[in-house]
């Protein structure tokens, strides 16, 4: 009887070192857990906060494009008023002209090219790939450095600044395009 009394306590030991080891490994886990969760809350409010930020990129960049072509049109529509009028230009007045226009134009393609690049590299992007820990974690580690993943895919900027780069070329084409009309205005009525 005594000997089963003993046999008893001990597996009750094992066992209750078993439910230790459970437990212990299982709050380890569970740190991990918040880590990693810790971790994407981060990552999906930069996520916002990239995305905020380019949005104002974007509405900034629009503006300056709105403003360049209103300037534009109103630097050709008093060319074409003044060459209509009868009022005579000389060639300085038009070079000067369409060497200002040239330059604003240069001006906003520095400007357009420094905010893509400023834009195009997410600093918490050239961190770790991976989230790195010590073990086998299981499905759950597994699944959330999917989603890690994913994230980090939504951060590609590429479809932004193929964008920008579309919308600078159009305006480099339609600037083109008036520059060439008033150098044939120049040149009707020289």
């Amino acid at each position: 009887m005594n000997e089963q009394l003993c046999m008893r306590d001990a597996e009750k030991e094992a066992l209750m070192k078993q439910k230790a080891d459970a437990e212990w490994q299982l709050g380890e886990h569970q740190y991990w857990l918040r880590n990693a969760n810790d971790r994407i809350a981060s990552l999906e409010n930069e996520l916002a906060h990239v995305k905020e930020s380019d949005q104002h990129t974007l509405r900034d960049l629009r503006s300056e494009n709105e403003s360049l072509i209103q300037t534009f049109v109103v630097s050709f529509f008093n060319l074409i008023f003044y060459a209509s009028s009868g009022t005579s230009f000389t060639n300085l007045r038009i070079k000067e002209e369409v060497k200002r226009l040239e330059d604003e134009l240069q001006t906003s393609r520095r400007s357009m090219a420094g905010k893509l690049e400023e834009r195009s590299v997410c600093p918490r992007c050239k961190e770790d790939s991976e989230l790195s820990y010590a073990g086998s974690v299981g499905e759950d580690i597994s699944a959330l450095s999917r989603s890690i993943r994913e994230l980090r895919q939504d951060l590609n900027h590429q479809a932004i600044i193929d964008t920008l780069t579309r919308q600078c070329s159009a305006m480099e084409y339609a600037l083109e395009e008036e520059k060439q009309a008033l150098s044939d205005a120049y040149q009707r009525y020289v």
